[in-house]
């Protein structure tokens, strides 16, 4: 029951540099090019947190 509890929270915490890491690339793209469109900069960032929450929950459901 611990060792499991404990895979999970290093899944959690992975999760979490993950998303921390892709959104601190998504602002310095976003401030090295003024003109990028915000909209286009939104709808990035919603599918890579799509396809990054997608391979976390894979990663739990695993064995």
């Amino acid at each position: 029951m611990r060792i499991e509890i404990v895979d999970y929270y290093y899944v959690d915490l992975g999760c979490l540099i993950a998303f921390w890491i892709a959104s601190l690339a998504l602002v310095a793209f976003r401030e090295n090019m003024m003109s990028f469109d915000l909209l286009r900069h939104l709808g990035m960032m919603q599918v890579l947190m799509y396809f990054l929450h997608r391979s976390c929950m894979q990663q739990k459901k695993g064995p």
